[in-house]
């Protein structure tokens, strides 16, 4: 979200159920070796050696149960040692971005401030953003298209929440997705529009062109060596289409952030926008399908369902939900340190 989750087992079941054989075939190997040419374990010493090697064994079915108890919010009591996965943060998204951020038409000539940026600042400290697509009106596509460039080329947000209007409620969970996902997908999308019949692929890699020579024009590099008296090398002439941005010193400053207002004003150039393509419930599946998280616990339901919910998951990222409205995100790698973070507490008081 980039936020993968962190397992104190990361290998699988079938790997922590061949790890105890294994390892107890490596130190059975290792302590024969050792008596063959050291004499060491004695018949006594080697009696007091099983049950720790038995133990050692067990290491990786012990992790193992210790991850999947964690995933699950359940409360674990072993030997008065209690764990309650309950308690586990919900990230609740407290940024929700606007409606259809920016404004129709040529951006470059357009002398309100440059809203997508400006938008993409305002959340950059913040994980987790939600999209309100509501009943279908609210988000274009191709305000989604920028929103997500911009995300992915900064590195934040980093997971996109979709909720909208579902079964006449409003602020339903639709799914999350992580920006360089919903980039790919809008990239893949093959119908073409505008008069010029392009796709949003073609688009968006000509605004990424644009922006990369503006890069080069601000910031060149090191000056190469001249030889005295010779005449200084003469450059090629920017291509017209980047000219009109390099003689606008809002975007030539802007080095690769320039990108999303280039991708929106080529967006304009070639009128995607003069019938709109919105986000509605059956656009979000067409795009992004694939690609949406929808796992989700149901706050109302009994605590033992609940638990359910959460074993039968593993992805980074479950939504927690109240009556099918968003509530917020818990993320396991959240859950799974505050296992450990218990279990070290509850064990230390024991021994006092």
């Amino acid at each position: 979200m980039d936020g993968e989750s962190v397992s104190l087992w990361p290998y699988g079941s079938r790997a922590a159920l061949l790890g105890a054989p294994l390892i107890w075939l490596g130190c059975a190997l290792v302590l024969s070796l050792t008596h063959r040419y050291f004499h060491w374990p004695d018949a006594a010493a080697a009696r007091s050696l099983v049950p720790v090697v038995t133990i050692l064994g067990c290491v990786p079915l012990l992790l193992l149960l210790v991850d999947y108890i964690a995933g699950s919010r359940a409360v674990l009591d072993i030997k008065g040692i209690k764990i309650d996965f309950s308690q586990a943060e919900i990230k609740r998204t407290s940024v929700e971005l606007p409606e259809n951020i920016g404004t129709p038409g040529a951006i470059v000539s357009d002398s309100s401030p440059m809203q997508i940026l400006a938008t993409l600042e305002a959340v950059t400290g913040n994980q987790i953003v939600q999209l309100d697509i509501k009943d279908g009106q609210a988000w274009w596509v191709t305000r989604l298209l920028a929103l997500s460039a911009g995300a992915a080329r900064a590195g934040s947000p980093g997971v996109f929440v979709f909720v909208g209007v579902r079964h006449n409620r409003d602020k339903a969970f639709l799914g999350w997705a992580t920006a360089p996902a919903l980039l790919a997908a809008l990239l893949r999308d093959d119908k073409v529009r505008g008069p010029q019949s392009v796709t949003y692929e073609f688009v968006y890699r000509k605004a990424d062109w644009i922006t990369r020579q503006l890069t080069t024009l601000v910031n060149p590099g090191e000056p190469r060596p001249t030889i005295v008296g010779a005449d200084p090398p003469t450059l090629p002439p920017l291509p017209l289409e980047v000219q009109r941005y390099a003689l606008q010193s809002a975007y030539a400053l802007l080095g690769d952030a320039a990108l999303e207002q280039v991708l929106m004003d080529q967006i304009a150039a070639y009128h995607l926008e003069d019938a709109p393509d919105r986000v509605t419930l059956v656009r979000l599946e067409e795009l992004f399908g694939h690609c949406l998280y929808r796992d989700a616990v149901e706050l109302s339901l009994a605590k033992e369902k609940q638990v359910s919910e959460f074993l039968n998951t593993d992805a980074p990222f479950v939504a927690v939900v109240q009556n099918g409205r968003y509530q917020g995100l818990v993320e396991r790698t959240e859950v799974e340190r505050l296992t450990i973070r218990q279990l070290f507490a509850q064990a230390q008081r024991t021994k006092a």
